[in-house]
């Protein structure tokens, strides 16, 4: 499914992108190397996030991945639990590639996230 945003709002230096229609409203909050979002549900019927099935395309079109909150960076390849989102609720979450994801090893080693979405 491929959602178009109908607008950008900008707050205090922070862009926000929006998309709504009856059956639901999100933003888009993007940061350095992940998306926050705030979705809202509007319909009388419980929604389901298939993070299995979500994905982040990049400038060049490369689909990757994507992980949420709560998920280790060592289990970001592994499968991820649907969300739901109860009918007339939200959810708040963020976002980014697992592809972005990376562990480096040594004295400073330890995990890195790749900071230009």
């Amino acid at each position: 499914m491929k959602y178009f945003f109908t607008g950008c709002m900008s707050m205090m230096h922070t862009a926000k992108y929006v998309y709504q229609d009856s059956s639901l409203s999100i933003v888009w909050i993007p940061h350095v190397s992940k998306f926050y979002f705030e979705l809202e549900n509007k319909t009388n019927h419980s929604m389901k996030v298939v993070w299995d099935e979500a994905a982040f395309v990049d400038p060049n079109g490369r689909s990757m991945r994507v992980m949420h909150s709560g998920v280790k960076y060592s289990d970001r390849e592994n499968s991820q639990p649907s969300s739901i989102v109860v009918r007339g609720g939200s959810l708040s979450d963020l976002v980014f590639p697992t592809d972005y994801v990376s562990y480096a090893s040594g004295q400073y080693g330890g995990w890195r996230e790749r900071g230009d979405i």
